[in-house]
């Protein structure tokens, strides 16, 4: 769906994309995603998340293992003495529950908190908070991701994503999402559609943005994707192209009832 997700979130992924949307799970989720993404480079990408209802609310865990390929370790003489690979590997888990009374909007709350390791074993912390509230038909979602103290001259991605998603006609699905990062001053744009037109079956189209406003480096491309359901369990595949660059298939064994089924 163009990467339009803060305002949808509805699987366990939300712990990584908005926390808040958790509250909408009433069993338990996981997930077990996989996708090869960058052209050149052959980097892979792992995602694991689960979500599970524990009292008022439902907590969520991800991990996600970025591989980036492997660099030569040679000696001071330049011998070879092996590779060494280089990958980044991000924690993340969530919490996420009903809005509460004094709250003025009807809808979820969230918070995640996510211990991020990168290529050269330097580990960050951050948090993300995460909302949705229901106006009129429209379900809106606001999470500001990636809050943290920059150490060793290094600030985490701090970036606030927000949109709208709501059904334009019965079985069909629309959504928007707009982000602005406040460190790297990159602003993006997605937007997509999903059809239902029976209860195991959804297509999934949209378009996906990202680069600095009035720069000359934008990437941008079509996401189309396909998910086939029976009962709680589910395949999903998404294509996902971001110009000569990135280029991701990504498929998805998803378990779970969705929300309201």
């Amino acid at each position: 769906m163009g990467q339009a997700f803060v305002a949808v979130a509805d699987d366990s992924t939300a712990v990584w994309w908005n926390p808040g949307g958790l509250a909408q799970l009433r069993s338990v989720h996981v997930g077990l995603e996989t996708a090869s993404e960058i052209k050149e480079l052959s980097t892979r990408l792992f995602f694991l998340s689960t979500a599970f209802p524990i009292g008022p609310g439902v907590a969520g865990l991800n991990v996600t293992q970025l591989q980036l390929g492997s660099y030569e370790v040679r000696d001071e003489n330049g011998r070879k003495l092996g590779d060494e690979a280089l990958d980044e590997l991000t924690t993340c888990i969530g919490w996420g529950m009903p809005s509460p009374a004094w709250w003025p909007l009807k809808g979820s709350v969230g918070v995640a908190i996510e211990m991020a390791r990168d290529g050269v074993k330097q580990t960050t912390m951050g948090l993300t908070v995460g909302m949705l509230a229901d106006i009129s038909r429209v379900r809106c979602g606001l999470a500001i991701r990636h809050i943290g103290i920059p150490s060793r001259g290094y600030a985490p991605p701090l970036a606030i994503s927000l949109g709208p998603s709501g059904y334009l006609i019965a079985g069909l699905r629309g959504a928007l999402d707009l982000s602005y990062g406040l460190v790297d001053r990159i602003f993006g744009v997605g937007a997509g559609l999903e059809w239902r037109p029976t209860r195991g079956l959804a297509v999934r189209g949209g378009y996906g943005r990202r680069g600095q406003p009035g720069g000359l480096v934008a990437v941008g491309g079509p996401t189309l994707g396909l998910g086939f359901r029976v009962g709680a369990l589910g395949l999903d595949y998404a294509f996902q192209s971001f110009g000569d660059v990135v280029t991701a298939h990504k498929v998805a064994l998803v378990y779970g009832r969705l929300p309201g089924s």
